[in-house]
């Protein structure tokens, strides 16, 4: 989110031509100014001071335009640019000038005259090709569609310009058609010497996600962090680092990259949301609770931070029954239903509103067929918005054994909306209905 861009000529002249390169573009302007000031005060008359005036105010407004509105870019202005300097040199000549080229140099020197012509005639073509590719690129990139082939589209660049009219290196361009086909080799291939925009960090990117979409996470850590390091504020490199890190088990490195980011930029809500899922899978809920609430400030009235607070309060609450809830579940799978029902009734007294406490012992009172408590728990599950489409079904079961048949038609019915194998099967076998 660096700017890479400079609406200035006279900047981005001697940043890409080096010192001299931009004196010499400044002189340009300076000396045919010069040469008309001295001319219109000079004590000799000159018929051709008329004509000085031309290039002298031409480029005079050009000067200004270059200042502030990039005319490099618009071929038209560089057309009189260019006829502003031929006549400034021609009416200087004209006036009083001795000196000509030797006759044995002029044949050599139309010769390289020649040859530049053929050369700039070359790069004008490459340009104009390169530059319709551009523009394909660029819209498909921008409306996240590829509809060209990549194999058109990674052949059709003519070897010069290597960097697009907007600052991208065309490697990038004909790496992203790699990417979105899946041709990580050949991306990674492509791009890895490439050094026609070193200050740009999307070659980086694009190497970085070839290779974690290849599996190779430890490399693609490398070049996201690359990426990082150089652009700190590109949140997209640092939930790539968070995934990763997280995936690996290092959840440090991904705590000390999001809060690294959230330091520097506060108002992105779903860097906060990330935060305190990271926290959240180091398993402490406490600073996860803590991110939460800092990021209500910024966001308040955010529905999802509101409910992932009252979640998290839950698990922080949570936190000292885990050894009695992985007591609870263990003697679950080994269907001793009654003990697991009584480790989940000690954490609910502890913790009345511990949703997945309620879930598994309504599972054992099912298994009892103790169906009015199952229904019970249930209930309160759905009411802490515990929603799963299994659990309709369940309760459907527990309703049909309770004899309350057009509840449980109606639960079942629901599950099989939600998509529940189960539900529909019980709905077709209960309710009298064929299912489709």
């Amino acid at each position: 989110q660096y700017m890479y861009k400079n609406h200035n000529d006279f900047l981005e002249t001697t940043a890409e031509t080096g010192v001299f390169g931009g004196l010499a573009f400044l002189f340009i302007f300076l000396f045919t100014g010069l040469d008309f000031v001295k001319t219109l005060f000079g004590k000799k008359a000159v018929s051709n001071l008329k004509f000085l005036f031309i290039p002298a105010f031409g480029l005079l407004c050009y000067s200004v335009d270059a200042f502030f509105n990039f005319p490099a870019d618009r071929p038209e202005v560089q057309l009189l640019f260019a006829v502003f300097i031929a006549s400034g040199i021609s009416f200087h000549l004209s006036e009083g000038a001795k000196w000509s080229f030797p006759e044995k140099l002029q044949t050599p020197l139309l010769g390289m005259f020649i040859l530049i012509m053929g050369f700039s005639t070359y790069f004008l073509i490459s340009n104009v090709i390169s530059l319709r590719y551009q523009q394909i690129a660029w819209q498909e990139m921008k409306n996240a569609k590829q509809v060209s082939s990549p194999d058109l589209m990674v052949n059709a660049f003519p070897d010069v310009p290597g960097i697009a009219s907007y600052g991208e290196a065309i490697s990038t361009l004909k790496g992203w058609y790699l990417l979105e086909s899946g041709r990580y080799r050949e991306l990674i291939s492509l791009l890895q010497y490439d050094k026609s925009s070193p200050y740009d960090t999307r070659r980086e990117n694009l190497i970085g996600r070839a290779y974690s979409r290849s599996g190779n996470l430890d490399s693609a850590l490398y070049y996201f962090r690359y990426v990082n390091e150089r652009k700190p504020l590109l949140y997209s490199m640092v939930e790539e680092i968070c995934n990763i890190s997280a995936s690996k088990g290092d959840h440090g490195a991904a705590v000390k990259c999001i809060s690294a980011y959230l330091g520097r930029e506060k108002s992105n809500r779903e860097a906060w949301r990330k935060a305190s899922l990271v926290y959240e899978s180091s398993g402490d809920f406490k600073k996860a609770l803590t991110v939460t609430d800092s990021s209500l400030k910024y966001f308040p009235e955010d529905s999802l931070f509101l409910a992932r607070r009252v979640s998290l309060e839950r698990n922080v609450r949570l936190q000292g029954y885990e050894g009695i809830f992985r007591d609870g579940f263990a003697l679950f799978k080994n269907k001793d239903y009654p003990g697991a029902a009584r480790c989940f009734s000690e954490i609910i007294s502890k913790v009345p509103d511990a949703a997945e406490a309620y879930e598994f012992r309504s599972k054992c009172y099912f298994a009892l067929k103790q169906y009015a408590n199952s229904v019970s728990d249930l209930n309160v599950l759905m009411a802490l918005k515990k929603v799963d489409r299994s659990l309709y079904n369940l309760r459907g079961i527990c309703l049909f054994n309770l004899r309350r048949n057009k509840e449980a038609c109606g639960d079942f019915e629901t599950g099989m909306k939600l998509g529940d194998p189960d539900a529909v099967v019980n709905f077709g076998k209960f309710c009298g209905q064929k299912v489709k």
